[in-house]
């Protein structure tokens, strides 16, 4: 089972961050997102050799097949 888990905190104020003239109160909202899936894997998987890479926002998940699982080469005669 592979589970994979994110969580987001707006960090800056945002853009939409607005003052009022006529009453002294302040506009703000705050964002907080949170992400969870879980994914069975294929038989085969080496679930000991899994490597993972975020970048630019994308997450990569390379999953290696054991040695068993690997294509075999079979000569015919």
């Amino acid at each position: 089972m592979l589970s994979i888990m994110a969580e987001h905190h707006e960090q800056q104020p945002p853009s939409n961050e607005q003052k009022k003239d006529e009453g002294s109160y302040l506009l703000r909202e705050r964002r907080y997102e949170r992400l969870q899936r879980s994914i069975s894997l294929p038989q085969g998987i080496d679930e000991q050799n899994v490597n993972a890479k975020l970048e630019n926002g994308c997450l990569t998940v390379t999953l290696n097949k054991t040695e068993r699982a690997k294509a075999r080469k079979i000569p015919l005669a």
